[in-house]
This record gives structure tokens, C-alpha cells and sequence, in this order.
């Protein structure tokens, strides 16, 4: 699109699309058509190739009319009127593109003269920057020599002092180290002490001491006998209340005409062996997973029961409860 103030004219240069000089006759026209026909139309082309129907039509636009010598004729007639309007086109545009080249060389020009003022800028303030750090560095420099010279006769007190307390330190350590080992002599001496009044001892004071000691064992068996008979009572019991219950609801299921949960692969149920007691604590107990028959009641978990860690004996959960 040409600039606002530039008026691109209306009718084309026809003799320049075809190709030709003004003066050409109609043979001319019509050979140059054929020949630029067979370059630009659609149906010319290549497979793949871009097809470019605004060219075609300029070209047929521009044989229509040169092809009829009316038409021709008052094309010529503005013909010139046409090519000056053309002319002062593209000299508008050529002028144009010198100031908008001018116009980015002034810009690019004014850009670089603002960069290298920048650059001049940031420098100066960098040195400015080096001058104001050195300076500090300095003074720190000398705030520190002063410091140090300060601090080597405290570091010299320090260290003595230090050397006093480690002396004063290893001293206390001789001395509690010394108080250690006379008490342990003297815990020996008194252990030595006993055990000679011990020996010296009649002999039935030796055999008071052991009957004495003999009956409180005794004593103590006796107590752990009883509590382990009082636990296998009591086991048996819970025993015969599980199997008891377990009896009711068996009826239960019989009067109802229902099976049993161990009849349709849940958990069955067997008669045990033998009653098996097991008088340890219920806290005692442990879970194991697979098919494990309780030793009190007969019935066989399918899934998970529980057995005691100490004597392995495997109960349900109403057993064990």
C-alpha cells in the first residue's frame, strides 16, 4: 500500500504488463498474450507449483483491451496521462524510502550517540565507585592494624589465662581421679571385711541362714503353683462357656434350618482331640493367617486365629476373649 499523501493510479500500464512498446502492432499484442499465458495460467502450471491468479488477470486485462482497436485507442488516448501519474508514483516512492532511509540513519545515528553516553556515564560513575571503595578498604585497612595491635596484648593475657584455668582443670581432674580410687580401695577393704566375718560364722548360723533361704524358695514355687492352677481353672472355664455358646448357636442355626458358617468354606468346626490348657496371660497372644483349627472348641478359622507366642497354641476369637 502506497503512503497517505501518494495516489497509486487506477488503470494499469497495459503495454508493460504484456511486455511491449506502445507502437506494437496487433500480431504483437496477440503473440505477446499467447506467450505469457502459457507462463501464468492456472491450468499451465506445474503440480506443486504456486499459482498466481492476480498476474493472469492483468495480463488478460491488459490483452482485452489492446486486442480492440476502440478500446486501444482511448487507452492511448490517456496513455500518457497514465505513465506521468505512474512516474510521480514511483518517484513518490523513491523519495519516500530516501527520507524513511535518512530518517532511520538520523535515529540509529542519535541511538549510538545516547548509547556512547551511556557507556561514558556508567564508566564515570565505576570510577567514581573504584575510588570510593578503595578509599574504604583503606580505612578499614587501618581500623584493623589498630585493632590488631590492640588485640595481641589481650590475645597474650587470654592465652595465660587460658594456660592458668587447663592447669587449674587437669589439677581438680588428678585430684578427683586419686578420690576415685581410694574410695575403691576402701569398697574392697569393706567387701574383704564381710566376707572374713562371714566365714567366721558358726556353722549353725550357716545352717539357719540356708533353711531360711531354702524355705522362702519353697515359698515362692508354691505361690508360682498355685496362680498356674488358678490361670488352668480359669482357662478351663472360658473353655467350657465358649463351647457352650458355641453349642446354643448351633441349635440356633439347626432350629432355623440354616448352615452352620463353616458349611459353605468360611470356617468349620471339629471336635477336639483333647482339652488343652494354657494358662498365660492374654495379652500374650499373637495372629496367624491361614487355616488354623482352635484347640478348644474345634473350629476352623479359614482366614486368621490367634496363638499364643509361648506354648503355640492356636484359639479363635471367642476362645481366647
Amino acid at each position: 500500500m502506497g503512503p497517505p499523501d501518494l495516489l497509486q493510479p487506477e488503470v494499469a500500464d497495459y503495454y508493460a504488463a504484456l511486455g511491449i512498446s506502445q507502437d506494437a502492432s496487433s500480431r504483437e499484442i496477440k503473440s505477446a498474450w499467447f506467450k505469457l499465458a502459457k507462463l501464468v495460467h492456472p491450468d499451465k502450471k506445474a503440480p506443486g507449483t504456486t499459482i498466481d491468479a492476480d498476474e493472469f488477470r492483468k495480463i488478460r486485462e491488459a490483452y482485452d483491451c489492446l486486442k480492440n482497436k476502440n478500446t486501444r485507442a482511448r487507452y492511448n488516448a490517456h496513455c500518457g496521462y497514465i505513465r506521468a501519474r505512474r512516474e510521480a508514483y514511483r518517484e513518490g516512492l523513491e523519495k519516500l524510502r530516501k527520507d524513511e532511509e535518512q530518517s532511520q540513519a538520523k535515529a540509529q545515528a542519535e541511538a549510538q550517540e545516547r548509547e556512547q553516553e551511556r557507556a561514558q556515564e556508567r564508566a564515570q560513575a565505576r570510577a567514581e565507585w573504584d575510588a570510593c571503595l578503595k578509599k574504604i578498604i583503606e580505612g578499614w585497612m587501618m581500623l584493623g592494624l589498630r585493632f590488631l595491635q590492640r588485640g595481641r596484648g589481650r590475645a597474650c593475657k587470654k592465652a595465660a589465662h587460658r594456660e592458668r584455668k587447663q592447669q587449674k582443670k587437669a589439677a581438680r581432674e588428678r585430684q578427683e581421679q586419686a578420690d576415685r580410687e581410694r574410695q575403691e580401695l576402701e569398697a574392697d577393704r569393706e567387701r574383704r571385711r564381710q566376707e572374713e566375718e562371714a566365714s567366721r560364722l558358726p556353722a549353725w548360723e550357716q545352717e539357719l541362714k540356708g533353711m531360711l533361704e531354702g524355705w522362702v524358695h519353697d515359698l515362692r514355687e508354691e505361690a508360682a503353683g498355685e496362680r498356674l492352677r488358678q490361670q488352668r481353672l480359669e482357662a478351663e472355664e472360658e473353655a467350657k462357656k465358649a463351647r457352650a455358646e458355641q453349642e446354643v448357636r448351633e441349635r440356633d442355626w439347626e432350629d432355623r434350618g440354616e448352615a452352620a458358617p463353616g458349611d459353605g468354606g468360611g470356617f468349620g468346626q471339629q471336635t477336639p482331640d483333647a482339652p488343652v490348657l494354657c494358662a498365660h496371660p492374654v495379652w500374650n497372644w499373637g495372629r496367624t493367617w491361614g487355616h488354623e483349627r482352635c484347640v478348644f472348641c474345634g473350629v476352623v478359622r479359614r482366614k486368621r486365629a490367634l496363638v499364643c507366642v509361648d506354648c503355640n497354641v492356636v484359639a479363635c476369637r471367642i476362645c481366647k476373649s
